[in-house]
């Protein structure tokens, strides 16, 4: 059974083998022999394409040309669709009409590609009446457009539509020729013509036919929708005219051999002022060839030269970017699949590894966060896709019309814009399409504005409640700067943050809590409702809740001890070591915003625990049962000492202690003591203590207290003869006694 697999295989490899080479030796050894429709032996196509033929009799291409005599351009078409030629010469809007299936064709014909522009076929406007000057003076006049269905009868048509003509004037419906001599016979007031007789010319010169021009603007509008339309300027008649034209065109069925067509191209390019043209025409042979093609494609061995030589542009570009955008459709379809698979059904059924899908589901879960963005996405989105939708759509039902559209004449950008305007306020700035599915498609837009209009107020309002409910929940991330953090919840945080906030100070800090009390909403339990307090839910031990609370942008952490805990001080120290370690790492990263280490104040209940609480770098201790014994002691011994303290704690018009910074450049560096004590005195202001490098750390403290031979770093009362001559540095603080904190602003300003 092998054996006889094999020979059968040997037989069939044997045949292909010949068949290839005598296909070979038949393309290398004989000529391709292509017939090329034209027109009737007297018509301008048959000269031409008899230049053609010439130019390949004795080429090296081993093409040759065969010319076949035809009725013209229509039936050149038909006789290609048939297969009856291999190319042919046609009239560019004749092919238009092919392409897109309009009169006299009766369907679309797709297969049919370009090759090669050649010279243009102008459409005049003759009349006999010199007091006409202009297209629109043509109304209520009796026009000849051509015979109903000929190129002509349609290319007029449009013409006219496109200045509103089509239906204001008497219509005669003879040959061109028949049309120009009626008009000169005086029997009709004007006639569209692509064929201008010596007589007619004549006629002209002499003053007794008078051409009408046809704009500029008007070309370029109509060449926008038609693009086989365009401008033709000439001075055969003695003086300058711009009139509409269209190009004769070269054509071949889509199944020709790319190879044949790239040579055909390459020929026809290299030796295109020697064809026989009955017309004079543009020698700038590297725009004129492709220029006008009313086709949507050309060949693509003829796309291959002109890419080649540098006539076209690569469309490679525009290629990768469909393909990347096709790439990126099916990426986001699997996306929305595999968001909407809560059982990983597309994920089995794809054989997909979840390493790869999980990044690309969270990165659809980060994009869907994004509300509002994802909202005017979607607008966005819809309005260019409708635009683009009904740009095409209006194209084509102008087409089948025979009209011009209004949104062909716009640039892309302006039509995107209108759409805008339109979608969001209903003017329509004299723009609006004629087909019934852009008309609904248009409607769309209305809907899609005000329901993404209404969407967005929707989506900001239930985000509004839902931030406050969270807020006041603890579940909202801090979105503030130099703020100060209280790290836990005991019965003194509403008394601490009313005397924190109080009316008299001016410098007010922003105050985040970070804590996790029994209460669901404790601000509003213990009635603390002010705008500069936001409340966290977590703990100061979690890096991810220090970073809701802001402290990349926090000055001070302030530990409130856990009066509940059987071991507060071991969780106020864990708690100490967290803050700190992270915010160093955040300044190493350059997150902390260019500002020093974190000022952190922790509230110890055990003095033995000071020590330990020192070494985790915390930068002041509180105890306060240890102040309130020694407040008691000291009213006990001295009677007075507790209305002294009363008096300077409380927030009232009299005396409250401040704290004034020494900073870089100011001018009370260098001061000792009794210096400061005279200076500020003047100004009402009581000096209490100077504190030795406020925010250095424990280490840095004690090499200024080894530097100076201080025993302390808090100088109250000095009265060493090393505390007295003291002269205060930068990162020293004053404690001072003052009524009000304008007053030392006053002062240092």
């Amino acid at each position: 059974m092998g054996r006889i697999k094999g020979f059968i295989g040997s037989i069939l490899l044997g045949y292909l083998f010949l068949v290839s080479c005598s296909n070979k030796a038949e393309s290398v050894n004989q000529d391709r022999v292509l017939k090329v429709g034209t027109a009737s032996q007297e018509g301008y196509y048959y000269g031409l394409g008899e230049s053609m033929a010439d130019l390949f009799a004795d080429s090296e291409e081993k093409i040759k040309l065969e010319i076949a005599a035809t009725n013209g351009s229509v039936d050149n078409i038909e006789k290609l669709s048939t297969g009856e030629i291999d190319l042919a010469i046609v009239q560019n809007d004749i092919a238009f009409f092919a392409e897109n299936g309009l009169a006299p064709f009766n369907k679309k014909l797709k297969d049919l590609r370009g090759i090669i522009s050649f010279y243009s076929e102008p459409i005049y406007v003759v009349t006999n009446d010199p007091s006409i000057d202009y297209l629109y003076q043509l109304r209520d006049r009796r026009v000849n457009t051509g015979p109903i269905g000929s190129g002509l009868f349609i290319d007029t048509r449009i013409i006219l539509n496109s200045v509103d003509l089509w239906t204001v004037l008497t219509q005669e419906n003879v040959l061109p020729v028949d049309g120009v001599d009626a008009v000169l016979n005086g029997e009709i007031d004007a006639a569209f013509t692509n064929a201008l007789l010596d007589r007619h010319k004549e006629a002209i010169a002499e003053g007794n036919l008078k051409l009408v021009p046809i704009r500029s603007s008007t070309i370029s509008m109509i060449s926008n929708t038609y693009p086989y339309f365009e401008r033709y300027d000439t001075n055969e008649f003695e003086f300058n005219q711009t009139t509409i034209s269209v190009r004769a065109l070269f054509v071949a069925r889509e199944d020709l051999s790319d190879q044949v067509v790239y040579e055909l191209t390459k020929k026809l390019h290299e030796n295109y002022l020697e064809l026989a043209f009955p017309v004079p025409h543009n020698t700038d042979v590297a725009n004129q060839v492709i220029s006008s093609m009313s086709l949507q494609s050309f060949h693509d061995g003829a796309t291959s030269y002109y890419e080649q030589v540098g006539v076209m542009q690569s469309q490679n570009l525009l290629r990768l970017i469909g393909t990347i955008s096709f790439v990126l459709l099916i990426t986001i379809l699997l996306i929305l699949a595999i968001h909407f698979s809560s059982d990983n059904s597309v994920k089995k059924i794809l054989g997909l590894n979840l390493e790869i899908i999980n990044p690309i589901q969270r990165s659809y879960e980060f994009i869907v966060r994004h509300r509002y963005l994802m909202v005017l996405l979607f607008m966005v989105s819809s309005y260019t896709s409708i635009i683009m939708l009904v740009q095409n759509i209006e194209h084509n039902w102008a087409i089948q019309n025979n009209v011009v559209s209004d949104f062909d004449n716009r640039s892309f950008g302006s039509n995107l814009l209108w759409m805008f305007v339109f979608g969001g306020s209903g003017y329509i700035d004299n723009l609006f399409p004629n087909s019934p599915i852009s008309k609904f498609l248009v409607a769309l837009i209305r809907l899609i504005g005000i329901g993404g209009f209404l969407a967005i107020v929707g989506l900001f309002t239930s985000d509004q409640i839902r931030n406050r409910i969270l807020k006041a929940k603890g579940g909202k991330r801090a979105m503030i700067k130099d703020h100060i953090i209280l790290c836990g919840w005991n019965e003194n945080i509403p008394f601490l943050i009313q005397n924190l906030l109080h009316e008299n100070k001016i410098n007010k800090k922003a105050i985040v809590i970070l804590a996790d009390p029994k209460e669901e909403k404790p601000l509003e339990y213990h009635n603390i409702n002010v705008d500069m307090v936001s409340f966290v839910r977590g703990s100061a031990t979690k890096k991810f809740d220090l970073e809701r609370a802001g402290i990349q942008h926090a000055e001070i952490a302030v530990i409130i001890a856990d009066t509940d805990s059987e071991e507060p001080d071991a969780k106020t120290i864990l708690k100490i070591l967290t803050v700190e370690k992270y915010c160093r790492e955040l300044e190493q990263e350059g997150k902390r915003g260019g500002r020093e280490n974190i000022y952190t104040i922790a509230e110890i209940v055990e003095t033995d625990n000071f020590e330990s609480a020192y070494d985790a770098d915390v930068d002041e201790i509180i105890s306060l049962g240890h102040i309130k014994s020694k407040i008691i002691v000291q009213s006990i011994v001295n009677p007075g000492v507790s209305n002294f303290i009363n008096e300077t704690l409380t927030y009232n018009e009299f005396n409250e202690f401040y704290t004034i910074p020494i900073k870089d450049k100011s001018p009370l560096i260098g001061s000792t003591f009794d210096e400061l004590l005279i200076m500020l005195r003047k100004h009402k202001i009581l000096l209490l203590s100077i504190s030795i490098g406020n925010h250095k750390s424990r280490k840095e403290k004690t090499e200024i207290q080894h530097a100076f031979n201080l025993t302390r770093t808090v100088l109250t009362n000095p009265f060493r003869e090393e505390e007295v001559n003291y002269r205060v540095q930068i990162d020293d603080v004053l404690v001072v006694l003052a009524d009000y904190e304008k007053t030392i602003e006053k002062v240092l300003n």
